[in-house]
Formats: C-alpha cells, sequence, structure tokens
C-alpha cells in the first residue's frame, strides 16, 4: 500500500492527487488488484511500455487499459523518495543522451520515478 504517500509531499505532487489519496485512504485501482497482478501489469509495462491496451490483454483483459494506467502510475507513485538526487540527475542526462527524449524507456532505469518525473525534472 502506500501509507507513507501523505508523509512524504517534498515533491511536487498535484493536489488534485493528494486529495484522492485522503479521501480514498488508499491507492487508486486497487479494486480487486493482487499482488500476482501487480507483478504481471510490471512485467507486461517492461515489455510494452506506454501500450496500455497490449498491457490489460497481458492481464488477460482483468482489467481495462485506464485501470492499468491508474495501477502502474500509483505504485510508481508510492515509491516517490522526494527530491531528485545527484546521482538521478546524472541518470537522466546519460539516458538522454543514449535515448534522446525517450522518457518512457529513460524511466525504466529509475524505479522510484514516473515518466512525466523524469521529464519535468530535464526541462527544468
Amino acid at each position: 500500500d502506500c501509507t507513507t504517500f501523505e508523509k512524504d509531499l517534498s515533491v511536487n505532487v498535484a493536489p488534485s492527487r493528494i486529495s484522492t489519496y485522503q479521501s480514498k485512504k488508499m491507492i487508486p485501482g486497487t479494486k480487486n488488484w493482487s499482488e500476482r497482478l501487480d507483478t504481471i501489469l510490471l512485467g507486461a509495462y517492461d515489455q510494452f511500455p506506454s501500450n496500455w491496451k497490449k498491457i490489460s490483454n497481458e492481464l488477460g483483459q482483468k482489467k481495462t487499459p485506464d485501470e492499468c494506467r491508474e495501477r502502474y502510475t500509483a505504485l510508481k507513485l508510492c515509491n516517490v523518495k522526494g527530491r531528485f538526487t545527484k546521482e538521478e540527475d546524472e541518470k537522466i542526462i546519460k539516458g538522454v543522451e543514449k535515448y534522446g527524449k525517450s522518457w518512457a524507456i529513460i524511466a525504466k532505469q529509475f524505479i522510484n520515478r514516473t515518466s512525466k518525473q523524469i521529464r519535468d525534472r530535464y526541462m527544468k
């Protein structure tokens, strides 16, 4: 679960996301998700980055593409550690040098950051 989310707000999180967590007291998209489905979801994302229709198919269509996207995003957000470190900044720069601005590919190098977070950090 994401019990530390509200405690670690040193990163830029949209107020709407915070209120969603506060009102639901849970990760969005958690209804009927199991560890097994999470594992399949993460593996499918590695195989088909951001192709939510294919990812949904890998789950046996037990979840819609939107549910898969929301769950993946929620899982990634739960791992947010706060401000970017110098090492993370260097990893982003190396990723851009190697892959260009393919944020989904670069994000695979990070356990705790979404492609949007990485893009936004690079653009600063």
